[in-house]
């Protein structure tokens, strides 16, 4: 079965439950239209059972969700960006027909807020519109989640949903069109996609597609990872709290050959020399002493 056929029987087979939610919108204007997802991933932490979601596929609909985000957005003075997709993803397969995240975006436009948004799903063209609308009033962020530049890999980790070529095409045209995008690098998981080669390769994909915001997880929070996504010409790099720290400690402290080394490795990949320079840069202007020192 061709991997169009496996997404389109997902489709078919998706399974809903209606349920009431009590409010809609975080402290922070966070959202989850859905509970649960249909997408496969073999790593997705969501089905811990401290979420206590059972039968995670069978997607829950928050059925109020628009009822109750349109009174809450009605009371707030700020007009702040909302963020959606940390728990569940809002183009889960049953949103062809459903449309509920489409509906959000209208009312999020209604009310004049902006939207950051994350998924893994090429889906989310249907939205282009409203997303330039938003763009236009506030502010709009498309971001989709990377985990493996190979397609094939892709299918394995990550079965039912976009594969990755297909999301780099979605982050292209959202940025031709004047939206800010990003990725979520992650999970980088041990001895699967933690290769040098498939990091170079999403950073140089990455560059293409004219991302702005790189995101990652404790799991990226390797050393030369860090080093590498640090040379990405970026407005925003939004790490994992440990992933700073923890490179910062690896070149201020006496190791400063394995840091020499590291950089090395970062300039190896296949990436433009303007972005070679700004790694070096980085390096030289935050830890002159310690890195311009002789072995």
């Amino acid at each position: 079965m061709s991997r169009k056929a496996e997404i389109a029987k997902k489709e078919r087979e998706s399974v809903m439950r209606y349920i009431q939610a009590k409010q809609i919108l975080s402290k922070d204007l966070n959202i989850n239209i859905y509970r649960g997802c249909t997408h496969g991933c073999i790593y997705c932490d969501s089905r811990s059972s401290c979420y206590q979601i059972d039968d995670f596929e069978n997607v829950m609909v928050k059925e109020n969700a628009l009822d109750l985000l349109g009174q809450e957005l009605a009371k707030k003075r700020s007009k702040g960006i909302i963020t959606s997709g940390s728990m569940s993803d809002p183009y889960v397969h049953i949103e062809k027909d459903l449309q509920y995240t489409r509906k959000m975006l209208e009312i999020i436009l209604e009310y004049g807020f902006g939207i950051n948004i994350l998924t893994k799903s090429a889906l989310i063209l249907r939205d282009l519109d409203l997303y330039r609308k938003i763009n236009a009033k506030n502010r709009a962020i498309v971001n989709l989640t990377i985990t493996t530049f190979d397609d094939k890999l892709c299918s394995i980790l990550e079965p039912h949903v976009s594969k990755t070529s297909e999301r780099f095409e979605v982050l292209k045209t959202f940025s031709q069109a004047g939206i800010t995008t990003g990725i979520w690098l992650g999970p980088i998981l041990p001895f699967i996609n933690d290769t040098p080669e498939n990091i170079g390769r999403i950073v140089d994909a990455a560059h293409e597609a004219q991302i702005k915001v790189a995101m990652c997880g404790e799991m990226a929070g390797d050393p030369m990872c860090c080093l590498i996504l640090l040379g990405m010409e970026l407005d925003e790099l939004s790490m994992s709290h440990l992933a700073i720290p923890r490179i910062k400690r690896i070149i201020r402290q006496s190791n400063v050959k394995d840091a020499k080394i590291l950089l090395k490795k970062a300039m190896s990949f296949s990436i433009a020399a303007d972005v070679r320079a700004y790694v070096q840069g980085y390096m030289t202007q935050n830890f002159p002493k310690e890195f311009q020192k002789e072995d």
